[in-house]
C-alpha cells in the first residue's frame, strides 16, 4: 500500500509521466480501490447495521474533523 501511496503522490504532480500514471491505474485495480475492481474481486461493503456485535465502527471523517475543533 506504501508503494502505492509513494506513486500516487507522483502521479498527481503536474507533468507526471503517463507510466507512472498507468502504474498507478494497474495497481488501484490490483488493491481494489475502483468500483470495477471491487465487483472483480467480489467485494462488498457492509452497511454499520449489518456490522458483527464487537466490531469497532469508525465514525465518518467530518464528524472527526468536528469533534477535533470542538476541543
Amino acid at each position: 500500500m506504501a508503494r502505492y501511496v509513494r506513486l500516487l503522490v507522483k502521479a498527481e504532480k503536474p507533468n507526471a509521466p503517463a507510466a507512472i500514471c498507468g502504474e498507478v491505474r494497474q495497481m488501484e485495480d490490483r488493491l481494489g480501490l475502483t468500483p470495477m475492481a471491487m465487483l472483480r474481486l467480489r467485494w462488498t461493503v457492509e452497511s454499520a447495521e449489518d456490522a458483527e456485535p464487537g466490531l469497532v465502527i469508525v465514525p465518518d471523517v467530518a464528524d472527526r474533523w468536528k469533534q477535533a475543533g470542538a476541543e
